[in-house]
């Protein structure tokens, strides 16, 4: 009776610090997010925003000609998802000028958000 006292007990606060880390890690998330919404707006252009980042030292992905990212975080793997991970989404309206599809230094920025990806159940 009290191995099992012992065990819930441990479960319940291994729950509790989970979700306390959880939240933390949303806090940081969202004040990264606040960060970019701050210094990029709406309406600058890709080539601007991508000169920024590359003095920066910051590493991007061109994901399409719609979107870049940046790596945020990796989270790695649980019972439910693995290779976590949280980025921030740049969305880009394409311009009218090169290939279509591919990523213009006139593209515009329309929006930033955050972007979880993994592979979960």
């Amino acid at each position: 009776m009290g191995l099992a006292c012992l065990l819930a007990a441990g479960l319940v606060l291994t729950a509790a610090w989970n979700w306390r880390l959880g939240r933390l890690r949303e806090a940081r998330f969202q004040a990264t997010l606040n960060d970019y919404s701050s210094r990029f707006h709406t309406g600058m252009k890709r080539g601007e925003i991508e000169a920024e980042l590359r003095v920066d030292g910051v590493a991007y992905r061109q994901m399409n000609g719609t979107a870049d990212t940046i790596l945020i975080e990796k989270l790695g793997s649980d019972l439910v998802c693995a290779n976590k991970a949280e980025y921030l989404a740049l969305h880009f309206d394409p311009s009218l000028h090169g290939k279509l599809g591919e990523p213009q230094p006139d593209d515009t920025l329309t929006k930033i958000d955050l972007k979880f990806d993994g592979i979960c159940l």
